[in-house]
Protein backbone atom coordinates (compact mmCIF):
# COMPACT_ATOMS: atom_id res chain seq x y z
CA UNK A 1 0.00 0.00 0.00
CA UNK A 2 1.49 3.37 -1.00
CA UNK A 3 0.50 5.62 1.68
CA UNK A 4 3.48 7.74 1.89
CA UNK A 5 1.78 10.90 0.61
CA UNK A 6 2.55 12.83 -3.10
CA UNK A 7 4.64 15.28 -1.84
CA UNK A 8 7.79 13.31 -0.87
CA UNK A 9 10.55 14.71 -3.69
CA UNK A 10 11.72 18.26 -2.77
CA UNK A 11 10.91 21.40 -5.54
CA UNK A 12 14.29 23.93 -5.42
CA UNK A 13 13.28 27.44 -7.50
CA UNK A 14 16.00 28.04 -10.40
CA UNK A 15 17.45 30.59 -8.58
CA UNK A 16 20.16 32.36 -10.56
CA UNK A 17 23.53 31.84 -8.29
CA UNK A 18 22.02 29.55 -5.55
CA UNK A 19 25.06 27.29 -6.15
CA UNK A 20 27.26 29.61 -5.35
CA UNK A 21 25.99 30.41 -1.63
CA UNK A 22 29.05 29.15 0.68
CA UNK A 23 26.74 29.36 3.80
CA UNK A 24 24.40 26.31 5.27
CA UNK A 25 21.64 25.68 2.67
CA UNK A 26 18.94 22.63 2.70
CA UNK A 27 15.15 22.28 1.52
CA UNK A 28 12.78 22.03 4.56
CA UNK A 29 11.77 18.56 3.97
CA UNK A 30 15.43 17.84 4.29
CA UNK A 31 16.48 19.36 7.59
CA UNK A 32 20.22 18.84 8.80
CA UNK A 33 19.14 17.91 12.58
CA UNK A 34 22.67 18.41 13.41
CA UNK A 35 23.23 21.73 12.24
CA UNK A 36 22.13 24.37 14.91
CA UNK A 37 20.65 27.69 14.20
CA UNK A 38 21.03 29.37 17.78
CA UNK A 39 22.88 32.64 17.02
CA UNK A 40 22.47 32.57 13.27
CA UNK A 41 21.82 34.66 10.81
CA UNK A 42 18.83 32.66 8.62
CA UNK A 43 17.23 33.42 5.42
CA UNK A 44 14.19 31.41 4.61
CA UNK A 45 12.79 31.03 1.07
CA UNK A 46 8.46 30.82 0.75
CA UNK A 47 5.78 31.44 2.76
CA UNK A 48 3.45 27.94 2.27
CA UNK A 49 2.11 25.87 4.52
CA UNK A 50 5.69 24.32 5.53
CA UNK A 51 7.10 27.82 6.07
CA UNK A 52 4.20 28.89 8.49
CA UNK A 53 4.74 26.41 10.81
CA UNK A 54 8.63 26.12 10.83
CA UNK A 55 9.05 30.24 11.17
CA UNK A 56 7.74 30.61 14.76
CA UNK A 57 9.54 28.27 15.84
CA UNK A 58 13.15 29.10 14.19
CA UNK A 59 11.95 32.72 15.34
CA UNK A 60 12.68 31.78 18.90
CA UNK A 61 16.53 30.58 18.29
CA UNK A 62 17.52 32.67 15.48
CA UNK A 63 20.46 35.56 15.36
CA UNK A 64 18.08 37.28 12.48
CA UNK A 65 15.76 35.86 10.31
CA UNK A 66 14.56 37.13 7.06
CA UNK A 67 11.32 35.81 5.49
CA UNK A 68 11.62 36.31 1.36
CA UNK A 69 8.21 35.84 0.99
CA UNK A 70 6.66 36.36 -2.93
CA UNK A 71 2.94 35.45 -2.25
CA UNK A 72 1.42 35.64 1.13
CA UNK A 73 -0.49 32.83 2.72
CA UNK A 74 -4.00 32.67 4.56
CA UNK A 75 -3.09 32.53 8.16
CA UNK A 76 -6.33 31.50 9.86
CA UNK A 77 -7.17 30.95 13.71
CA UNK A 78 -6.16 27.38 15.03
CA UNK A 79 -6.90 27.93 18.34
CA UNK A 80 -4.59 25.17 19.25
CA UNK A 81 -4.82 24.37 23.31
CA UNK A 82 -3.72 21.37 25.70
CA UNK A 83 -6.30 18.99 26.19
CA UNK A 84 -7.64 19.16 29.52
CA UNK A 85 -7.60 16.62 32.35
CA UNK A 86 -11.56 17.28 32.73
CA UNK A 87 -11.73 16.46 29.21
CA UNK A 88 -9.68 13.29 29.18
CA UNK A 89 -11.58 11.99 32.42
CA UNK A 90 -14.79 12.37 30.60
CA UNK A 91 -13.88 10.87 27.48
CA UNK A 92 -12.83 7.86 28.65
CA UNK A 93 -16.51 7.20 30.53
CA UNK A 94 -17.51 7.75 26.87
CA UNK A 95 -17.37 3.41 25.05
CA UNK A 96 -16.16 4.01 21.63
CA UNK A 97 -15.48 7.94 21.97
CA UNK A 98 -12.13 7.20 19.66
CA UNK A 99 -13.58 5.64 16.76
CA UNK A 100 -16.66 8.08 17.69
CA UNK A 101 -14.20 10.98 16.72
CA UNK A 102 -12.53 9.72 14.17
CA UNK A 103 -15.47 9.26 12.08
CA UNK A 104 -17.11 12.38 12.62
CA UNK A 105 -13.44 14.31 11.95
CA UNK A 106 -13.43 12.13 8.70
CA UNK A 107 -16.45 14.22 7.90
CA UNK A 108 -14.98 17.62 7.54
CA UNK A 109 -13.57 19.07 4.95
CA UNK A 110 -10.88 20.90 4.39
CA UNK A 111 -10.33 24.01 4.54
CA UNK A 112 -12.33 26.83 6.90
CA UNK A 113 -14.86 24.08 7.83
CA UNK A 114 -12.42 22.45 10.22
CA UNK A 115 -12.54 25.36 12.58
CA UNK A 116 -16.41 24.18 13.40
CA UNK A 117 -15.26 20.88 14.85
CA UNK A 118 -15.76 21.21 18.06
CA UNK A 119 -15.94 18.99 20.58
CA UNK A 120 -20.25 18.45 20.53
CA UNK A 121 -20.07 17.91 17.28
CA UNK A 122 -16.27 15.56 17.35
CA UNK A 123 -17.89 13.75 20.13
CA UNK A 124 -21.65 13.07 18.82
CA UNK A 125 -23.66 15.43 21.31
CA UNK A 126 -24.57 17.35 18.15
CA UNK A 127 -25.65 16.20 14.83
CA UNK A 128 -24.41 19.27 12.44
CA UNK A 129 -21.32 21.62 12.57
CA UNK A 130 -23.54 24.77 12.16
CA UNK A 131 -27.55 25.27 10.76
CA UNK A 132 -27.34 25.48 7.09
CA UNK A 133 -28.56 28.08 5.09
CA UNK A 134 -31.83 27.82 3.43
CA UNK A 135 -33.17 30.40 0.57
CA UNK A 136 -36.56 31.21 0.41
CA UNK A 137 -36.45 29.99 -3.30
CA UNK A 138 -34.35 27.90 -5.54
CA UNK A 139 -31.43 30.01 -7.08
CA UNK A 140 -30.02 29.87 -10.54
CA UNK A 141 -26.43 29.00 -11.32
CA UNK A 142 -25.29 32.49 -11.50
CA UNK A 143 -27.11 33.53 -8.38
CA UNK A 144 -25.20 30.58 -6.35
CA UNK A 145 -21.84 31.51 -7.63
CA UNK A 146 -22.49 35.18 -6.52
CA UNK A 147 -23.68 33.94 -3.24
CA UNK A 148 -20.48 31.40 -3.08
CA UNK A 149 -18.53 34.36 -3.86
CA UNK A 150 -19.81 36.75 -1.76
CA UNK A 151 -19.28 34.39 1.55
CA UNK A 152 -15.81 34.05 0.22
CA UNK A 153 -14.83 37.65 0.18
CA UNK A 154 -16.53 38.10 4.11
CA UNK A 155 -13.87 35.12 4.58
CA UNK A 156 -10.83 36.90 3.03
CA UNK A 157 -11.59 40.02 4.63
CA UNK A 158 -12.24 38.20 8.34
CA UNK A 159 -8.11 36.91 7.26
CA UNK A 160 -7.47 39.84 6.27
CA UNK A 161 -8.81 42.27 9.19
CA UNK A 162 -6.47 39.37 11.72
CA UNK A 163 -3.57 40.71 10.18
CA UNK A 164 -3.79 44.36 11.31
CA UNK A 165 -5.11 43.11 14.56
CA UNK A 166 -1.86 41.48 15.26
CA UNK A 167 0.99 42.82 13.13
CA UNK A 168 2.34 46.24 14.59
CA UNK A 169 4.22 47.42 11.47
CA UNK A 170 1.25 48.61 9.04
CA UNK A 171 3.86 48.05 6.05
CA UNK A 172 4.87 44.64 6.96
CA UNK A 173 0.96 43.79 7.74
CA UNK A 174 -0.05 45.37 4.57
CA UNK A 175 2.61 42.32 2.78
CA UNK A 176 1.47 39.50 4.68
CA UNK A 177 -2.55 40.31 3.42
CA UNK A 178 -3.88 38.02 1.17
CA UNK A 179 -5.47 39.30 -2.13
CA UNK A 180 -6.39 36.16 -4.09
CA UNK A 181 -9.55 34.36 -3.57
CA UNK A 182 -10.21 31.85 -0.82
CA UNK A 183 -8.26 28.53 -1.38
CA UNK A 184 -6.03 29.71 -4.16
CA UNK A 185 -3.26 29.01 -1.82
CA UNK A 186 -3.10 26.33 0.44
CA UNK A 187 -5.06 27.86 3.49
CA UNK A 188 -3.11 27.74 6.90
CA UNK A 189 -3.92 28.01 10.55
CA UNK A 190 -1.96 29.04 13.17
CA UNK A 191 -1.79 30.82 16.35
CA UNK A 192 1.79 31.89 16.10
CA UNK A 193 2.90 33.25 12.83
CA UNK A 194 1.79 36.26 12.26
CA UNK A 195 2.90 37.97 16.30
CA UNK A 196 6.15 36.45 15.25
CA UNK A 197 6.67 39.14 12.64
CA UNK A 198 6.16 41.79 15.55
CA UNK A 199 9.83 40.77 17.20
CA UNK A 200 12.60 43.33 16.35
CA UNK A 201 15.00 40.66 14.58
CA UNK A 202 12.48 39.16 12.41
CA UNK A 203 12.18 40.84 8.85
CA UNK A 204 9.90 40.22 6.12
CA UNK A 205 10.77 40.72 2.78
CA UNK A 206 8.46 41.07 0.37
CA UNK A 207 9.79 39.53 -3.12
CA UNK A 208 6.21 40.13 -4.69
CA UNK A 209 5.58 39.43 -7.35
CA UNK A 210 8.26 37.75 -9.07
CA UNK A 211 10.14 36.28 -5.98
CA UNK A 212 13.90 36.60 -5.12
CA UNK A 213 16.18 36.81 -8.55
CA UNK A 214 19.66 36.45 -7.43
CA UNK A 215 21.65 34.56 -4.93
CA UNK A 216 25.16 35.16 -4.32
CA UNK A 217 27.98 33.67 -1.93
CA UNK A 218 27.05 35.86 1.02
CA UNK A 219 23.23 35.63 0.78
CA UNK A 220 20.68 37.14 -1.28
CA UNK A 221 19.80 39.83 -3.58
CA UNK A 222 17.00 41.73 -3.76
CA UNK A 223 16.13 45.04 -5.18
CA UNK A 224 19.40 45.58 -4.85
CA UNK A 225 20.10 44.93 -1.32
CA UNK A 226 22.07 41.70 -0.20
CA UNK A 227 20.82 40.38 2.63
CA UNK A 228 23.91 38.44 4.55
CA UNK A 229 22.88 34.37 5.89
CA UNK A 230 24.74 32.10 7.77
CA UNK A 231 22.03 29.57 6.67
CA UNK A 232 19.82 29.74 3.82
CA UNK A 233 16.25 27.63 4.16
CA UNK A 234 14.39 26.73 0.90
CA UNK A 235 10.62 26.06 2.12
CA UNK A 236 9.89 25.74 -1.72
CA UNK A 237 7.47 22.87 -1.87
CA UNK A 238 7.74 19.42 -3.87
CA UNK A 239 7.40 18.19 -7.16
CA UNK A 240 3.76 17.25 -8.04
CA UNK A 241 2.98 13.53 -8.08
CA UNK A 242 7.09 12.45 -8.21
CA UNK A 243 7.11 10.35 -5.56
CA UNK A 244 9.90 8.00 -5.54
CA UNK A 245 8.31 4.66 -4.61
CA UNK A 246 6.88 4.99 -8.10
CA UNK A 247 10.16 4.24 -9.40
CA UNK A 248 10.78 1.49 -6.60
CA UNK A 249 7.54 -0.91 -6.97
CA UNK A 250 7.73 -3.47 -9.53
CA UNK A 251 5.16 -5.62 -11.18
CA UNK A 252 4.62 -8.57 -12.75
CA UNK A 253 6.98 -8.41 -16.25
CA UNK A 254 9.61 -6.57 -14.40
CA UNK A 255 9.04 -2.78 -14.85
CA UNK A 256 8.80 -0.08 -12.22
CA UNK A 257 5.17 1.63 -12.36
CA UNK A 258 7.02 4.84 -13.39
CA UNK A 259 8.28 3.42 -16.31
CA UNK A 260 5.03 1.48 -17.33
CA UNK A 261 2.82 4.90 -17.17
CA UNK A 262 6.45 6.41 -18.94
CA UNK A 263 5.97 3.96 -22.09
CA UNK A 264 1.98 3.79 -22.33
CA UNK A 265 0.67 6.59 -20.08
CA UNK A 266 -0.78 6.94 -17.03
CA UNK A 267 -3.86 4.51 -16.75
CA UNK A 268 -5.31 2.81 -13.46
CA UNK A 269 -8.48 1.77 -11.59
CA UNK A 270 -9.99 4.87 -9.97
CA UNK A 271 -6.68 5.74 -9.27
CA UNK A 272 -6.10 2.57 -6.51
CA UNK A 273 -5.11 0.12 -9.31
CA UNK A 274 -2.72 -0.21 -12.22
CA UNK A 275 -3.02 -3.28 -14.15
CA UNK A 276 0.39 -5.50 -14.07
CA UNK A 277 0.65 -4.60 -10.26
CA UNK A 278 -1.25 -7.18 -7.87
CA UNK A 279 -2.41 -6.55 -4.51
CA UNK A 280 -0.78 -2.74 -5.25
CA UNK A 281 -3.13 -0.12 -3.68
CA UNK A 282 -2.35 3.53 -4.40
CA UNK A 283 -3.27 6.07 -2.09
CA UNK A 284 -4.03 9.34 -3.45
CA UNK A 285 -2.39 8.63 -6.72
CA UNK A 286 -3.13 10.15 -10.38
CA UNK A 287 -6.12 10.07 -11.84
CA UNK A 288 -7.69 9.21 -8.08
CA UNK A 289 -9.02 12.98 -7.09
CA UNK A 290 -8.87 13.92 -3.93
CA UNK A 291 -10.49 10.92 -1.93
CA UNK A 292 -9.61 7.04 -2.05
CA UNK A 293 -12.04 4.10 -1.75
CA UNK A 294 -11.50 2.81 1.64
CA UNK A 295 -12.01 -0.80 2.38
CA UNK A 296 -13.02 -1.69 5.83
CA UNK A 297 -12.20 -4.98 7.71
CA UNK A 298 -14.57 -5.68 10.62
CA UNK A 299 -14.64 -8.44 13.19
CA UNK A 300 -15.81 -11.89 11.76
CA UNK A 301 -16.21 -10.46 8.54
CA UNK A 302 -13.20 -11.06 5.33
CA UNK A 303 -10.22 -8.66 5.68
CA UNK A 304 -10.68 -6.80 2.23
CA UNK A 305 -9.60 -8.53 -1.14
CA UNK A 306 -6.95 -11.06 -1.66
CA UNK A 307 -4.99 -11.26 -5.10
CA UNK A 308 -6.65 -8.11 -6.83
CA UNK A 309 -5.71 -6.94 -10.38
CA UNK A 310 -6.55 -4.04 -12.23
CA UNK A 311 -8.36 -6.02 -14.38
CA UNK A 312 -10.65 -8.25 -12.28
CA UNK A 313 -11.10 -5.73 -9.51
CA UNK A 314 -14.56 -4.89 -10.68
CA UNK A 315 -15.80 -8.16 -10.57
CA UNK A 316 -13.77 -9.41 -7.28
CA UNK A 317 -15.64 -5.94 -5.43
CA UNK A 318 -18.91 -6.66 -6.98
CA UNK A 319 -18.51 -10.29 -5.43
CA UNK A 320 -17.11 -8.82 -2.15
CA UNK A 321 -20.19 -7.08 -1.44
CA UNK A 322 -22.36 -9.90 -2.56
CA UNK A 323 -20.58 -11.22 0.62
CA UNK A 324 -21.18 -8.05 2.71
CA UNK A 325 -24.96 -8.21 1.85
CA UNK A 326 -25.54 -12.17 2.79
CA UNK A 327 -23.57 -11.95 6.11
Amino acid sequence: MLANGIPTTPKLARIEGMETFTGKAFHTSRWDYTYDLEGKRVGIIGTGATAVQVIPEIAKVVKELYIFQRTPSTIDVRDQRATTQEEIDAWSKEPGWAKVRRERLATISSGRTALQGNDDFLAGRVNQLKERKVYERQLSPEEMIQAQLNTNFRIMEQIRARVDEVVKNPQTAAALKPYYPYGCKRPTFHDEYLPTFNLPHVHLVDTALLGVSRITPKGVVHEGIEYELDTLIYATGFEWMATGTFNMIVGRDGRTLRNKWRDEGVRTFLGMHSHGFPNLLIMSGPQGGRWSVQLHARPGRPHGLCGVDAEDYATAWRRHRRREERD
